[in-house]
């Protein structure tokens, strides 16, 4: 295999040497094997907030991600479709429970190029 793509394999006619055994039918006839190339790349880490997150009175100045990108790995079909890891503070924090400085941790989601969640795919 020298590229990402699929295959099929015939599964042989299976043999018996036992006398009075006639093996009659099998399944599977075929089996198909999809295979990609494993690849890495750095995919940013983006924070998702809003304005209800803080107390009255009090006012977003910066909102930072560390590390602001993480080392992602896996097949290149599904590694090249990733957009982003966004960090969706209203996940973890109630509205209007922000009234100074605040630091955590965080789980992260992975959302494709076109916006879909699927961070039901990955460990996290």
């Amino acid at each position: 295999i020298t590229e990402p793509g699929t295959a099929t394999l015939q599964v042989s006619e299976p043999e018996c040497a036992r006398l009075g055994i006639k093996i009659e039918d099998y399944y599977p006839k075929t089996i198909d094997f999809t295979f990609d190339q494993l690849t890495q790349r750095n995919v940013d880490v983006v924070v998702e907030y809003d304005n209800s997150l803080l107390r009255e009175g009090y006012e977003f100045l910066s909102v930072t991600a560390e590390p602001s990108s993480i080392q992602i790995s896996g097949f290149a079909s599904e590694i090249d479709e990733i957009d982003c890891i966004k960090v969706i503070l209203s996940d973890s924090l109630a509205e209007d429970s922000i009234d100074s400085d605040r630091t955590g941790s965080f789980i992260g989601r992975y959302f494709l190029t076109n916006g879909e969640d699927v961070t039901a795919r990955y460990d996290t």
